[in-house]
């Protein structure tokens, strides 16, 4: 089991490895209703090195 910090962050991406363990990534993000948070997520996974380094993973599925 793992708890996150919503004051640390409140997005919270999860990737599959390939030995069967889930890596995490929790990122900060500005307070938003929630039909912005589709085009501020799809913005994220499109222009943040972070993350796409995150999902990128050579040991990810």
């Amino acid at each position: 089991m793992r708890l996150f910090d919503l004051r640390i962050g409140r997005i919270i991406l999860i990737a599959p490895k390939n030995d069967g363990t889930l890596r995490s990534l929790q990122i900060d993000s500005p307070p938003m209703l929630s039909d912005e948070m589709d085009d501020y997520i799809k913005d994220l996974l499109k222009n943040n090195s972070q993350i796409i380094d995150f999902f990128t993973k050579h040991d990810n599925i």
